[in-house]
């Protein structure tokens, strides 16, 4: 059994090894021996290279090259964990299958490379020991709606403590002011489809008629939860 799935896999890594050469993406060096690539997402979750493979065949070039970047990268990132803070179980089980399926049929679709990478650091963090337990199913839906301004800005919350309605105050709209001017014209429409998101909240209504808001606990976990450092 264990020899008919290695010869399975063989097949399937070659035939990722050709659509990649035909799209002229890159293939990390790390992922480039079969032995290597064993070791990764597709030796790690059952059936998952079948369905990579099958993707492959029924998209258009451009939604091609999205999905073998995404997962190069995420392939790239997934070996440099450390084994005992893999949750093993959730990596092999249907719910992560369905989970990272999900990811990638986004993906094909999404155009922002810093949300792509939100999405990586999402589907590699959900099986970390490491990282706080969040509703996998409800924010794969969300995190394709979230980009690095987004984060940036919820950076900027967590970094300062604006966690609790009396923390809010003059120090606080003086603050805002400096960085929202350093963010631009978005940052009113991005706080804003942060509160809808659950991540921040609205505490009150300052003099200019403005909202403060405050990070929500929601906010807190999920920007805990999608931190990723790639030297790791």
């Amino acid at each position: 059994m264990e020899k008919n799935l290695i010869s399975s896999g063989s097949d399937i890594i070659t035939k990722i090894r050709e659509v990649a050469g035909k799209l002229k993406v890159d293939i990390p060096e790390n992922l480039k021996e079969f032995d290597t690539w064993k070791k990764g997402i597709i030796g790690a979750v059952p059936y998952f290279g079948e369905f990579l493979n099958n993707a492959l065949r029924t998209r258009d070039d451009s939604e091609n090259i999205k999905i073998l970047s995404f997962y190069f990268d995420l392939d790239s990132q997934f070996q440099k964990l450390e084994e005992d803070t893999i949750k093993k179980d959730y990596l092999k089980s249907d719910e992560f299958y369905c989970l990272i399926k999900k990811i990638i049929e986004k993906v094909r679709l999404e155009h922002d490379e810093t949300t792509r990478k939100l999405a990586r650091n999402f589907v590699l963090n959900s099986i970390r020991k490491d990282k706080p337990t969040i509703d996998y199913r409800y924010y794969a839906e969300k995190i394709f709606e979230i980009n690095i301004e987004h984060l940036n800005i919820l950076e900027w919350y967590y970094n300062h403590n604006w966690d609790a309605p009396n923390k809010i105050g003059s120090d606080y709209d003086s603050q805002k002011r400096l960085f929202s001017t350093n963010v631009g014209q978005s940052f009113v429409e991005k706080e804003f489809q942060l509160s809808v998101l659950g991540f921040l909240y609205i505490v009150q209504i300052d003099a200019y008629q403005k909202n403060r808001y405050c990070l929500s606990p929601a906010g807190i976990k999920f920007y805990e939860f999608i931190q990723h450092n790639e030297s790791d």
